[in-house]
């Protein structure tokens, strides 16, 4: 083997590798733009979505421009107007609301016959005449002694929530009230 020989055979064997490595070039240019492209894509998306967002935050600053607005009108309104049962209510008196309280349920046990458990052998029941009439002259007596929780008692007797009540807020009271019964009658 000649030395020429030789050196065609090392520049063939360099001229294949050199191809091979334009061939990787190409393949990485290739590459190269693809991911240009799609840089070019997210940025457009991102400018898109940047305008969107703006666009979104811009509504949601008004929208809570005018819900503040319409907090400080609200602040500013004029009274409302009452409903029948507060026009038909007696005037508010200060304090002594859980006197009231206390008073009502102290009636209504003189006024019932109360559960099974809670009435001593051989106490008859109470009609509703004697009921009605131990209910009349309580009242009766509270008016007399000291009108002005008679005036809260009213109160609470006619308050929105007393008056108005739902079917279920009343048997939810209706099953809670003998148990409040109970610890009125111990006391």
């Amino acid at each position: 083997m000649t030395v020429a020989h030789l050196k065609e055979r090392m520049d063939a064997r360099f001229n294949g590798v050199d191809k091979r490595f334009n061939a990787v070039d190409r393949r990485f240019n290739a590459v190269d733009r693809r991911l240009d492209s799609i840089g070019e894509k997210l940025d457009a998306i991102l400018v898109s979505l940047e305008r969107k967002y703006d666009h979104h935050q811009d509504i949601l600053n008004e929208h809570d421009d005018r819900i503040k607005d319409s907090n400080v009108r609200k602040k500013r309104k004029a009274r409302p107007v009452p409903r029948w049962c507060e026009i038909l209510a007696p005037p508010k008196t200060r304090g002594r609301k859980r006197e009231a309280r206390r008073w009502l349920d102290e009636l209504t046990v003189r006024c019932t016959n109360g559960r099974v458990c809670e009435r001593r052998p051989g106490a008859r029941l109470l009609t509703f005449r004697e009921s009605q009439a131990i209910h009349e002259a309580g009242f009766a007596e509270l008016e007399a002694t000291d009108p002005e929780l008679l005036g809260k008692v009213y109160e609470i007797m006619w308050s929105p929530s007393a008056v108005a009540t739902s079917c279920e807020n009343s048997r939810r009271d209706a099953a809670s009230a003998p148990d409040l019964r109970a610890t009125v009658r111990i006391y």
